[in-house]
């Protein structure tokens, strides 16, 4: 059972890119088959940046875990700092023309989101599973879905492009406020 619950943010993190990819194309439909096109090669390229992520930050949940269960406090801050700090497709040219600025806006989220995943993993190895997950569906769902609804509505397709880099913003903060909120409430 505990492990089950403990590895439960994992498991929600991956279900939510399933999601996440169905809510953003009912938003580009209305656009074209090219924006959606287009937002499945950058999906594969994201891809590509998140695995290599997601494989550091799984090497360094168990290390995490282990210093936590061992009361080591100091190595496991440790862990988190040295784990954050490591934190082309073939395309029309109707894809081209649209796709080199939706890249540049996207590709702003991955400032942030390395740090809000990071800190959800350090939440998971220190069994703050519920602040795990709430993390991760911040990310994926309760801030991305209502930016694109939001940012589609006031920028058309550059709206959809700005709103993951505004989910994952709000996400960042959410989990900073989180780390903060934790760190204290142990410190007391």
């Amino acid at each position: 059972r505990r492990i089950f619950a403990f590895g439960l943010p994992s498991f929600i993190m991956n279900a939510l890119s399933s999601f996440m990819v169905t809510f953003v194309n009912l938003f580009l439909v209305a656009y074209s088959d090219t924006a959606i096109a287009f937002f499945g090669a950058y999906f594969k390229v994201q891809q590509l940046i998140v695995m290599t992520v997601n494989g550091l930050i799984q090497g360094c949940l168990p290390v995490m875990r282990f210093n936590y269960g061992a009361g080591n406090s100091e190595r496991l801050h440790s862990a988190f700092r040295y784990g954050t700090a490591l934190g082309l497709f073939t395309a029309s040219e109707t894809m081209r023309s649209f796709g080199i600025s939706a890249m540049r806006i996207m590709a702003a989220s991955y400032l942030f989101c390395g740090l809000s995943t990071m800190i959800s993993t350090y939440f998971q190895a220190t069994e703050k599973v519920g602040s795990s997950m709430a993390i991760q569906l911040c990310r994926q769902m309760l801030f991305l879905v209502p930016a694109l609804w939001c940012l589609d509505k006031l920028f058309h397709l550059n709206g959809i492009w700005l709103a993951f880099p505004v989910a994952e913003t709000a996400t960042l903060l959410v989990a900073l406020v989180m780390m903060a909120w934790h760190r204290r409430k142990n410190i007391s």
